[in-house]
């Protein structure tokens, strides 16, 4: 089980495609929010996925047997000296392989032209009105890297955002009618998330 500590010294090299071609999905099963959604990641279902996978095992197997590790190489545990083929390294990675935990795009930023992109350029949900979604799921495709300093960076612009956004007069109109003072009745209210 990954994370667990062996009874003997040794290391790891893993490794991962960057921006991989397979696509998941996300979808809600109720309106019942205790009812969890389905979630299929989709993992190494693109040719190019599986290739790079492949790829990154025999990769990693040439580095941990180079001349400067000999020092410190015993044996190899997983996948093991008996997984040779393309195949089988494939299978290995299917079974055995993960996330690097920095998921995003489930609600995508884009263009109003773009079916997939949950929210606009503010970061407002679509048919919503008053949400707006300010994390790593509005990325429209993955970085090669990890999250963090553009998690931050979303969060800082979506406050900005919304600064500029509440220092505008309110709206008048269907959304917010006018009262018989004159003023505005009605208030939008604005979310976002930010990494810490």
């Amino acid at each position: 089980m990954p994370g667990l500590l062996d009874h003997y010294p040794g290391m790891t090299l893993g490794g991962h495609k960057q921006r991989p071609e397979s696509r998941g999905y996300v979808k809600a099963l109720s309106t019942n929010i205790d009812i969890g959604p389905l979630i299929q990641p989709n993992y190494l279902a693109a040719q190019s996925d599986q290739t790079a996978m492949v790829a990154v095992v025999k990769m990693a197997r040439r580095v941990l047997q180079a001349r400067p590790f000999a020092p410190y190489y015993v044996d190899e545990i997983f996948p093991g000296n008996d997984i040779c083929t393309d195949q089988e390294i494939l299978d290995f990675a299917r079974e055995r392989g993960g996330t690097v935990y920095h998921h995003n795009g489930t609600a995508r930023m884009g263009p109003d032209n773009d079916p997939y992109a949950v929210v606009d350029a503010r970061l407002r949900v679509r048919g919503i009105e008053g949400l707006r979604v300010a994390d790593a799921s509005i990325m429209p495709a993955p970085i090669s890297g990890a999250t963090n300093a553009s998690v931050i960076m979303i969060g800082e612009k979506a406050a900005d955002m919304i600064l500029q956004d509440a220092a505008q007069p309110l709206r008048r109109g269907a959304e917010h009618p006018a009262n018989e003072s004159g003023t505005t009745a009605g208030w939008e209210m604005t979310a976002c998330s930010r990494a810490v």
